[in-house]
């Protein structure tokens, strides 16, 4: 029964690759400067779809396959140790260039400011800034505050904030945590942090590989990859908890994977307590990575039932159950810190009904300010709220079942702003800040034209040939598990099969888990970036494959010719 469960995985994380590829292949989503900005570096949540593709796209995979295969065979050579070593001093180096070119003095994405404010004020020990009627200073903290009277949605009050979003106090905790090391307001070091988490993420994915099983050639193809995805790179640049969250959370399905394949109770007791402990951390401080907590209960269930290692299935459901209700500590914690009672926020439904409708001046299932209206307007009772939400993705349903094709439009065109934008918002966000250096250096290159239009070009390419190759490699996954179903019912495996399957279903029901969440919830492309980093060990997979099905192409041409010559 787990072994048929694993193929309908496989199967659906196929499927929903397939849409993400064919969407990537048709279509291409640019951000667009934003309108009235004083730099052109600034982009606003605005977009181009291009629609098709181009000659250029076409040229650029043929030109990529080759280079990166080319590329693996010569990595290859290096030893497994030597070549972690580089690419670990790659991507370390590279982020510090990165954060050190943006030498923000200042971020201004709205939710960095406020639990960058926040953090401070918990810092210096201001409790009263949390309370319902507190009035800032005029620019306190970089901020201009909005006081009592003006326009709440200016998000100026610390206490509003919380009572919207409360599950954004553990981001805020962790803002203060690294403010009391460092200072309150240090950008750079928090970039530092988050750069030092995407390298241990580049570790975690060379490890992934390892346990699949992937040889040395498609290893060198995964680390090749890695050095080459510029988002991952740029991701550490974004002034929030993303990086890290996604860090512990990939080192929480890390131990999991050693812990099926440790050999005795108690290693595999350790091993899952602390997988536990790094996923609390991991969603209290980046909640939507429950996505892929849900995706290791699922691997863990399955595992444990088919080789009957019940009492991992009892203390592994109890332990990620736990983990999913931990984001209500921080929320505790917060409250108990300043005195205050925030309340239940936003119910979830919001979200959704935020990503399943379309408005004028919005892109397609992206962030508005109805449901913040909706709050207000209902002083906040969450019971009223849930209705009004409850009613818009009604109506949405409704829309869809008397004209499916406009449906189908709202949906390709949302799937295209999410998952075939080249950049995944890192270039958005890496020029949405006070610069000290705006003006000049490597991030003026990249960020302004001609450069930025080069990096989507280049990420374009990139993206799409992701996407194809890891679906090649999950749809042999899907043949290969099918025909060793019978013989994957035994009730002993050797450990290493044992994780290399269970890595494998890990990051394929993680990508679908978050393929399946964005489809529905509010959308933005930087969200969808750590299910796309997922994918790069089934990429590397497909393109270390690439040069024998070119050899075996060329060898059946030349003998059909051979034959048809006679």
């Amino acid at each position: 029964m787990a072994a048929i469960l694993e193929i309908i995985a496989y199967v659906l994380a196929a499927i929903a690759l397939a849409v993400v590829a064919l969407v990537a292949l048709c279509a291409t989503a640019v951000f667009q400067p934003a309108q009235g900005a004083t730099s052109d570096t600034v982009l606003a949540e605005r977009m181009e779809i291009a629609v098709g593709p181009s000659a250029l796209l076409v040229a650029g995979l043929v030109a990529f396959v080759a280079a990166v295969s080319y590329g693996g065979r010569i990595a290859a050579r290096l030893s497994s140790r030597r070549r972690l070593v580089i690419l670990v001093a790659y991507v370390l180096v590279v982020q510090v260039l990165w954060i050190g070119a943006l030498d923000f003095t200042n971020p201004q994405y709205p939710d960095s400011v406020m639990l960058s404010r926040g953090a401070a004020e918990l810092v210096n020990g201001h409790a009263e800034a949390f309370t319902p009627d507190y009035c800032a200073a005029e620019g306190a903290l970089g901020y201009q505050a909005a006081c009592a009277g003006q326009d709440q949605l200016m998000k100026g009050n610390l206490f509003n904030y919380l009572s919207w979003y409360p599950f954004q106090s553990g981001a805020m905790l962790w803002f203060a945590l690294v403010y009391t090391v460092f200072g309150a307001q240090n950008f750079m070091a928090f970039q530092l942090i988050s750069a030092l988490a995407i390298t241990g993420v580049a570790v975690i994915l060379c490890r992934f590989a390892h346990l699949m099983g992937l040889d040395q050639k498609a290893e060198a193809v995964l680390q090749l990859l890695i050095g080459m995805c510029f988002p991952l790179l740029m991701f550490s640049a974004f002034v929030y908890t993303n990086a890290v969250g996604l860090a512990f959370t990939l080192l929480a399905a890390l131990l999991l994977l050693e812990c099926l394949r440790a050999g005795t109770i108690r290693s595999r007791l350790f091993l899952l307590l602390g997988s536990c402990v790094s996923a609390a951390i991991g969603v209290m401080v980046k909640n939507t990575f429950n996505i892929l907590v849900l995706a290791m209960l699922i691997v863990l269930v399955l595992e444990a039932v088919r080789f009957r290692r019940w009492w991992l299935l009892g203390a592994g459901v109890v332990g990620y159950v736990l983990v999913l209700k931990s984001t209500v500590l921080p929320v505790m914690v917060m409250e108990r810190l300043t005195g205050q009672s925030f309340g239940p926020g936003m119910p979830t439904l919001s979200w959704i009904a935020m990503g399943v409708q379309s408005k004028d001046g919005v892109l397609p299932g992206w962030w508005q300010s109805d449901a913040l209206n909706v709050y207000l307007d209902t002083g906040g009772d969450y019971t009223a709220q849930q209705q009004h939400a409850i009613g818009s993705i009604q109506s949405a349903w409704s829309s869809a079942i008397v004209d499916p094709v406009s449906a189908f439009g709202f949906i390709g065109r949302k799937l295209s702003t999410e998952w075939a934008e080249p950049t995944f918002e890192t270039v958005l966000y890496s020029g949405l800040g006070i610069r000290a250096h705006a003006g000049n250096g490597l991030a003026r290159s990249l960020l302004a034209e001609p450069g930025r239009t080069t990096v989507n070009v280049y990420g374009d390419i990139m993206q799409s040939a992701v996407y194809v190759f890891a679906l090649i490699a999950i749809v042999g996954l899907v043949a290969a598990s099918s025909a060793h179903a019978s013989v994957s019912q035994t009730k002993e495996k050797d450990k290493e099969g044992e994780s290399g399957t269970a890595a494998a279903l890990f990051l394929a029901i993680g990508f679908l888990g978050g393929f399946c969440c964005y489809v529905f919830w509010e959308a933005k492309s930087i969200y969808t970036l750590p299910f796309y980093i997922l994918l790069l060990p089934f990429a590397a997979r497909g393109l270390s494959l690439a040069p024998g099905w070119v050899r075996n192409l060329t060898m059946f041409r030349s003998r059909h010719r051979k034959v048809s010559g006679r």
